[in-house]
């Protein structure tokens, strides 16, 4: 990793600028020197995490949706043929609850230490082989073994028949989804029932007859020397800065610890197609790209309460103390300040964002890791957590760091299902859709994922080209790999699975 000492100390001095830590009169004129302010932003980083702790619980508590309904209620609440499974996963046992047709059904997963963790153990296979980016096989036997543990046939007789599957994870299930283990299934997800059903009330409630709005963000400029993002992730190595880099969260050392993200050149196709799609629909949309990206100018075009939102950049997660830096990338600031440090974060969603995305219907994280989150109790706290509480109804999030190409292309046709913008039919989880009639969110987003995993190699190359040359052999952190299966390039669900839809599904 490259580390420019002017460039390192500038990124010091905008940390302490924008933690609002006031230097202290130096006893010379000489500038502090480079352990100092490193020890400046050590303190106010505790400080920080110390006062936001103290308010923290206050802000979970904004999340709409703020007493619990009883079984009764959930029950009455659901639509037809809408069944919600939620998981609870402990040290000892694993089970879930289903909900729907007038009932509640307990089903039992595990109920010894042993149980679990060999449970444990395949999910955690699972998911090794599905954010790996070289697309570790995925044999037969695990999904096979994985079925036959996590959905028991009790359980299996409760969704088989379905419209609509809503499930609230637990433990290792944050991070695995379910379509992996049932592709021709419609399964959207929710924090909990009471949040979903609170969504669904949002949308029935919304008025209707204003014409649709949109935002499209996409492909913003990062700087001029990029690194590799597993470099970013990791912990910095050797040197001086190990103690204080160990246990930053990702957004702090890509703000502090040296390089930039790499430049998304299918951000760019993506968005431009999306945009595309929807003047198509006779919907102009507002698009902030390259250095038009920027935090000021997303918060402008947010006061304009979009009907769509779809932001495709990088993301990054936040860690056990700081849960709340998860993060969206944003175009950086030359010198960050208070007000733009170069990222939308999830504090800022939670705090300043209240109420912003109301009557928005959509919004898609169109980036890696937009979805996984850390736990706060019984809650995780992720991005679409903090998009819930500025109001939107459904989002669209990652569960691990995505193929570029991959993603540009199932965003592309995500939209078009959604806004009828089809030559032929279309079927999707036994439902038919006839050309140009639109498809509901998830079903939408469920028929995109099986075309992208069906595409052959010719087609898959001609569907790239399709939307932008570059996407052939374009580098970037939501990277475009090299085929698992040369045959089949995205039959792999490291490639079509990683989107979940999460809220109201219609």
């Amino acid at each position: 990793m490259q580390r420019d000492g002017t460039s390192f100390m500038r990124r010091l001095m905008g940390a302490l600028i924008v933690l609002g830590l006031a230097l202290p009169a130096p006893a010379q004129q000489d500038e502090p020197t480079r352990e100092e302010l490193i020890e400046l932003v050590k303190q106010r980083r505790r400080e920080l995490s110390e006062a936001t702790a103290a308010v923290y619980a206050e802000l979970r508590g904004l999340i709409p949706a703020v007493d619990p309904l009883s079984a009764e209620q959930i029950l009455e609440g659901l639509g037809e043929g809408e069944v919600v499974v939620s998981f609870v996963w402990t040290e000892d046992a694993v089970f879930a609850l289903s909900a729907g047709g007038g009932d509640v059904h307990s089903h039992t997963m595990a109920e010894s230490d042993e149980t679990e963790d060999a449970l444990r153990a395949s999910l955690t296979e699972l998911r090794g082989a599905l954010a790996s980016e070289t697309g570790e096989p995925i044999t037969d036997g695990l999904l096979d073994e994985l079925r036959s543990l996590l959905l028991p046939e009790d359980l299996m007789a409760r969704i088989g028949d379905a419209s609509r599957v809503i499930v609230v994870p637990d433990g290792p299930l944050h991070s695995v989804p379910l379509e992996v283990l049932l592709p021709d299934t419609p399964i959207c997800y929710s924090p909990s029932a009471t949040i979903y059903l609170d969504r669904v009330r949002v949308a029935q409630e919304r008025e209707s007859g204003s014409p649709p709005t949109v935002l499209v963000l996409g492909d913003p400029v990062f700087g001029d020397a990029p690194i590799e993002q597993e470099q970013v992730l990791a912990s910095v190595r050797g040197g001086e800065f190990d103690a204080v880099a160990a246990g930053a969260s990702a957004l702090e050392q890509v703000r502090l610890y040296g390089g930039t993200l790499e430049p998304l050149p299918g951000t760019k196709a993506e968005s431009r197609e999306i945009a595309d799609a929807f003047r198509k629909a006779k919907i102009m949309p507002s698009v902030l790209t390259g250095d038009r990206a920027t935090a000021e100018r997303l918060r402008r075009a947010v006061e304009r309460k979009p009907t769509y939102l779809h932001l495709a950049t990088h993301g990054l997660p936040g860690n056990a103390a700081r849960p709340y830096e998860a993060s969206l990338a944003l175009t950086q600031p030359e010198t960050p300040t208070v007000d733009d440090i170069g990222f939308l974060t999830l504090e800022e969603l939670m705090g300043s964002w209240l109420g912003k995305l109301d009557g928005c219907q959509l919004v898609t994280l169109s980036a890696c890791d937009t979805g996984r989150g850390v736990a706060q109790g019984d809650t995780v706290m992720s991005l679409p957590i903090g998009f819930f509480a500025a109001g939107a109804e459904t989002v669209v999030a990652s569960l691990w760091r995505v193929d570029d190409a991959a993603t540009a292309l199932l965003m592309a046709r995500f939209y078009e299902n959604l806004l009828g913008q089809t030559d032929a039919s279309r079927s999707v989880f036994g439902r038919e859709y006839e050309a140009g009639q639109p498809l509901p969110k998830l079903d939408a987003l469920g028929e995109a994922r099986a075309w992208l995993r069906g595409l052959d190699a010719q087609q898959a190359e001609r569907a790239r080209r399709g939307l932008d040359r570059s996407l052939s052999r374009a580098p970037g952190a939501r990277r475009v790999e090299e085929p698992v299966d040369a045959q089949h390039p995205y039959a792999h669900p490291r490639y079509w699975a990683p989107f979940v839809l999460v809220g109201h599904a219609e």
